[in-house]
C-alpha cells in the first residue's frame, strides 16, 4: 500500500484492497472510497457496507477512455484508496492522475510516488499516459 497524497489517497493491490475493507484499517484511515481499475477483478467492497465504489473496467492492453480517469479525479470523497489486480500499474497511473488533477501534485511529482524510481516498474507509460490529462 502507497500513501499517494497524505490521509486523503491510497493506492494498492485486490490483496491489499481486501485487507483494508474487511478489517479494521478503513474505520482507521477514515476510508470513504473505493476506486477499482480493473475490468477482471470482483467488487472487494463487501455488501452493506458505507463505502462509495466507482468500477472502472480497464485493462492492461487496450486504450483508456479520457472518462475513466475525469470520473475517478472528479469523485471528490476522500479519504479514497485506488487498486487493481497486482496494484503495480493500473492503479498506479489512476492515483498519479488523481493526485495530479484533484490535489494539485505537480504531474513528475505525483508520478515519483506513485511509481518510485526503485520500483520504476510503469514510469514512462504513466508519463505517457498521464500528461494527456493535464489539458
Amino acid at each position: 500500500m502507497i500513501e499517494i497524497v497524505r490521509g486523503k489517497l491510497f493506492q494498492g493491490s485486490l490483496d491489499e484492497a481486501r485487507g483494508i475493507l474487511e478489517g479494521a484499517a478503513a474505520e482507521e484511515m477514515g476510508l470513504r472510497a473505493v476506486v477499482t481499475v480493473a475490468r477482471e477483478v470482483k467488487n472487494p467492497v463487501p455488501s452493506g457496507s458505507p463505502f462509495v465504489h466507482l468500477r472502472l473496467p480497464v485493462d492492461e492492453y487496450s486504450f483508456t477512455p479520457k472518462i475513466f480517469f475525469d470520473l475517478a479525479s472528479g469523485m471528490g470523497i476522500y479519504p479514497l484508496l485506488v487498486h487493481c489486480s497486482a496494484g503495480v500499474a493500473r492503479s498506479r497511473v489512476f492515483a498519479a492522475a488523481i493526485a495530479h488533477r484533484a490535489f494539485g501534485v505537480p504531474l513528475e511529482e505525483a508520478i515519483m510516488i506513485a511509481d518510485p524510481p526503485k520500483a520504476n516498474l510503469v514510469y514512462h507509460a504513466m508519463i505517457a499516459w498521464t500528461k494527456t490529462l493535464s489539458g
